[in-house]
């Protein structure tokens, strides 16, 4: 009986080994059908969080589509059974407007961000005014999601979840404040960036701080994957990134975290590491662009993948 035991309860685990992402969008505009929002959930698990919600019916039906989902479940019906958190990386529109359009059919659930995130929520989004205040702070409030600030580079456990979530602030661009979030279950992380400047034109070094911080976690295999923009091929001056990275700035800020992780050899560092490009602007032959001037690059050895609405990414 132990013996059988133990044998299902290492079945159950191994079931959750691995990390899986649901790509509801990954545009950084101009189409309001594909703009940033990511499911994320344990493999055979139906406890879901989600990182940013800038479009998400047109991702939630493509995937089920794919095979991805249930195709039984209508959009409401997911966000009330498996949806268990919201985590909003900055207050911009493509980040923002399928989250807010699908509140009044929402369930109560927690909505997490940085202090300056959750101040733009309730000072200009659920406000009475652009919308009603479904937050829990601010003029009248309905509370169907409750408000949970978080403080950077402290461990969060989300609520009905295996989850645990780390923020860390970006900057979009200079004193504008974007987040970054370091999702972890059964000690296995990945990180999600929102959108950020390379900290080749900002004062504050942000990334190389949040490259300090997971260096150690690539050295030891438990870092499944980064979600990464890179908005622009290269070429525009940084007045015109306008708190975005470039092929290059990419490229730059990956050179620096391989640093971090092997100074010795810095071009094998990444080896086997999945790096997610996320947030391509500009159309179809921008983002063939931005593919081609990316994979022409050795990149470290990691393992590039351009992420697409309505697709299941694994990160094992």
């Amino acid at each position: 009986m132990f013996l059988r035991i133990s044998f299902l309860l290492l079945c159950s685990i191994s079931c959750y080994a691995s990390l899986a992402v649901h790509v509801l969008g990954c545009g950084g505009g101009s189409s309001e059908l594909d703009c940033s929002s990511y499911l994320v959930n344990q493999v055979g698990s139906d406890e879901y969080i989600v990182f940013d919600g800038g479009s998400m019916l047109q991702g939630y039906t493509l995937c089920q589509k794919n095979g991805h989902l249930d195709p039984k479940l209508s959009f409401t019906e997911f966000m009330h059974e498996h949806i268990k958190a919201y985590f909003v990386s900055h207050a911009h529109l493509d980040h923002l407007s399928a989250l807010i359009l699908h509140s009044q059919e929402d369930n109560p659930k927690g909505l997490y961000g940085i202090d300056s995130t959750i101040n733009d929520l309730r000072e200009y989004v659920f406000n009475w005014h652009i919308w009603p205040n479904f937050g829990s702070e601010g003029t009248y409030p309905i509370g169907l999601y409750e408000y949970k600030r978080i403080q950077p580079g402290k461990i969060y456990f989300v609520e009905n979840t295996p989850f645990t979530v780390t923020p860390y602030v970006l900057s979009h661009p200079g004193d504008h404040e974007s987040s970054a979030f370091l999702i972890e279950a059964e000690g296995e992380y990945l990180l999600y960036f929102g959108d950020t400047s390379p900290d080749a034109i900002e004062k504050v070094k942000r990334l190389d701080s949040i490259w300090s911080q997971i260096a150690p976690f690539i050295e030891r295999g438990i870092l499944k994957g980064i979600f990464l923009e890179c908005s622009y091929p290269a070429g525009r001056p940084p007045s015109e990134l306008f708190g975005h990275l470039d092929t290059t700035h990419f490229i730059k800020e990956l050179s620096s975290l391989a640093l971090k992780v092997n100074p010795d050899n810095p071009e094998s560092a990444l080896t086997g590491l999945n790096i997610i490009v996320t947030h391509m602007k500009g159309g179809e032959a921008q983002f063939a662009q931005i593919e081609n001037e990316l994979g022409k690059e050795s990149l470290f050895g990691v393992h590039l993948i351009f992420a697409k609405q309505g697709e299941k990414i694994i990160l094992d």
